[in-house]
């Protein structure tokens, strides 16, 4: 990282390496400073490692797939998406590390194989003339990639301070640090060069406006010399300093991001794990920082607290008091904590055993805050280090669910439903199929013998079987799989609860009954592909219903309208006039990645006008009805379905198209609740399909 300017002995433009510091400072630098760098470097990782592997064993394998995960962190690393949704701040870390590799790979490491390789192997520069000049053009570029990004970042920090942006001591020492590198580098240069000005001096940008700064302060003859001698060291003290002082501050996220991206989960992002031999467990989710697993606090430390989750975050815009950010935050400030308090003696059970700590779930992170989040997963699609918050969050809900019977009265009724009735409405499973009675007539497996059951089955889900207004999606997609001459059949009251918001809510042991009831059924009938008109059963069968054995083809009922189509089976004709925005679902997208086919439908239609709303795509605001949050009273702030309503209602639309009945009864409630009933309606993309297809 050492600015090094010509060597203005020679006719060929050269670097020289230690030029006016003596030949005993090589040996003092690489025998002494170096291993002592390294020391204190490592030294300051290791002791985060000692932290993390107070966790319990990963769940899941971070060490397969090897090509893949290089590719993601190579990506990640060097290319992140991410990390220019918030485009200054990634201009910004942007300019600042890619700065300060310039500076570090083609300035210290080609100068020590300049100096290892050519001058003490093959006795000879190996960079000199034209690659050298080019060198020295690309150091200046670097330099001023790492000034300006400084500057930029503390004007943001200090000056123009977004909410999201905590201050901090360390942050500051980091900008001031990386700043003074950089500036004494510029002035080694510039000293180098005043002591006698070469023809291609020219190259040095930096050094030149140094040397210039320099002479009009009068500094001439051998000051040169001696400055030169003074300002190497403290460039050099300074650039080993910073680097030890990496791993013993928050920059150490330097390498524990890229090895939180490397160590990824590969499974779908909409997966959650599972508790696997359930019935043998002697407890249930994770109330102490010990019980998380070494990976998730390894997560911990590869947090910059940049604050983009908590940005995105919609149980935290609307008021609630969860922060993903402060989640992550007193997660990891009782991790550091633990191996500072006393340990249970030889014979005491380290479960039970009173250390004097607060307790993590319920006052360091208090109830509410767990019980606020809607499983969006706009944080994981935010991070640009990939950190899952809504994992650790599940933890936590388990361990008050199962662990303490801690929670929101409400969900007791959904539980009941679900575990007495199979669904969370607390209406007979057998009267599943009574909606279509005086509407559609469909098949039923457990009425057709084994040579007429069809290979596809239609998995309704809960809310089009017993909700009112879905139940008018559910009607309306059977008729479009009649028109397009789809083959299938429902298991009516053989199907169950998919058990997603069991799971979300904690209720893993009620989650994985269902869930293996219904794969027993699967199983019963030969059945291999589903599809489905609910994201969240969607999610369910397709991400998760593996892990108790099922093999099965999920497709959603937008995908599958969207092919029908395509294959011209089902034929928009008839114009659907209107303004119309599509509400992305936060299962089907930013859980399944699915955007395009819900707007190719809606292109497909004549005469209906699409449009977006501000926040789309993978920024989508969430509805508020994900993670269970479906089945609980919104007390604390605001609504976030009132407030994804407002936003709609801002657009000016004719309708809302959703394609989820939890966001179909979210808009619902908030077009009630807006008073605009009249002039908004919100509609599922089946049914704006079923009123073109002829």
């Amino acid at each position: 990282m050492v600015f090094l300017a010509e060597n203005v002995s020679e006719a060929v433009p050269m670097r020289e390496i230690f030029w006016n510091v003596g030949d005993w400072v090589e040996p003092v630098l690489f025998f002494v400073f170096v291993p002592i760098l390294l020391a204190v470097f490592l030294y300051g990782l290791w002791r985060r490692y000692q932290l993390w592997r107070m966790g319990g064993p990963e769940r899941e394998k971070r060490l397969d797939q090897i090509g893949r995960r290089i590719k993601l962190t190579l990506k990640g690393v060097f290319a992140s998406k991410t990390m220019y949704y918030d485009m200054w701040a990634g201009i910004i870390h942007g300019l600042i590390f890619f700065g300060f590799l310039i500076l570090f790979f083609f300035g210290a490491v080609l100068d020590a194989i300049n100096l290892h390789v050519g001058e003490h192997l093959l006795d000879t520069h190996l960079i000199q003339g034209v690659p050298y000049l080019v060198q020295s053009l690309i150091l200046e570029i670097g330099g001023f990639m790492l000034l300006i990004g400084c500057v930029m970042a503390a004007v943001r920090r200090y000056i123009v301070r977004p909410a999201h942006l905590e201050q901090s001591a360390g942050a500051g020492i980091i900008l001031l640090a990386l700043f003074l590198v950089g500036l004494t580098g510029f002035a080694v240069e510039g000293f180098r060069l005043g002591a006698d000005e070469p023809q291609w001096a020219a190259w040095s940008i930096g050094g030149k406006i140094s040397t210039d700064i320099f002479s009009s302060v009068g500094v001439t003859g051998n000051l040169w010399i001696g400055s030169h001698q003074v300002m190497w060291w403290v460039h050099m003290l300074l650039s080993f300093g910073f680097i030890a002082y990496i791993a013993w501050s928050k920059l150490r996220h330097m390498c524990t991001a890229a090895a939180n991206i490397f160590l990824q989960s590969l499974r779908p992002r909409g997966e959650v794990p599972a508790i696997e031999d359930i019935e043998e467990q002697e407890r249930w989710g994770s109330g102490r920082i010990e019980h998380f697993t070494w990976k998730q606090l390894l997560d911990l430390d590869a947090c910059t607290r940049c604050g983009r989750c908590e940005a995105n975050c919609p149980a935290h815009l609307t008021e609630k008091p969860l922060s993903p950010k402060k989640v992550i935050g007193d997660m990891k400030s009782r991790m550091e904590l633990v191996p500072s308090l006393p340990k249970p003696k030889e014979g005491e059970n380290a479960e039970e055993f009173d250390d004097g700590r607060t307790p993590l779930v319920g006052e360091l992170i208090e109830d509410d805050a767990l019980w606020a989040c809607t499983g969006c997963l706009a944080c994981l699609e935010h991070c640009p280090v990939e950190i899952s918050v809504a994992d650790k969050i599940i933890d936590m809900r388990r361990h008050l669910t199962l662990m303490e019977s801690r929670f929101p009265k409400e969900m007791q009724t959904a539980f009941d439903g679900m575990e007495n009735n199979s669904n969370p409405y607390k209406i007979g499973n057998d009267t599943r199929l009574d909606f279509l009675k005086d509407v559609e007539e469909v098949r039923v497996y457990a009425e057709l013998e084994e040579s007429e059951r069809p290979g596809l089955c239609y998995f309704a889900g809960c809310s089009a079987s017993f909700d009112p207004r879905n139940q008018k999606v559910a009607v309306a997609f059977i008729r479009l799989l009649k028109k397009a001459g789809v083959d299938f059949a429902m298991l009516g009251p053989e199907e169950n609860c998919c058990g997603d918001s069991a799971r979300r809510l904690g209720n893993e042991y009620l989650s994985q009954s269902l869930a293996q009831m219904n794969v027993e059924t699967f199983k019963n009938y030969g059945i291999k592909k589903i599809v489905i008109t609910c994201p969240h059963g969607y999610n369910t069968l397709k991400n998760e219903y593996h892990q108790f054995g099922a093999e099965l083809e999920v497709i959603s009922h937008i995908e599958f309208l969207q092919q029908l189509i395509s294959e011209g089976r089902l034929k928009p004709a008839r114009p659907v006039e209107g303004r119309v925005l599509y509400h992305d679902s936060c299962y089907l997208g930013r859980h399944n990645g699915i955007y395009d086919a819900p707007r190719d439908i809606m292109y497909a239609i004549p005469g209906l006008r699409p449009a977006e709303f501000e926040r789309s795509r993978e920024h989508a605001f969430c509805c508020g009805g994900g993670g269970g949050r479906m089945w609980l009273d919104e007390t604390i702030g605001k609504n976030i379905n009132e407030v994804r309503t407002q936003e709609a209602l801002d657009e000016e639309p004719k309708m809302i198209a959703t394609a989820c009945p939890f966001c179909m009864t979210m808009f619902e409630d908030g077009l009630k609740a807006k008073e605009a009933e009249g002039r908004v309606k919100a509609i599922d993309l089946c049914e704006l399909l079923l009123q073109s297809v002829e």
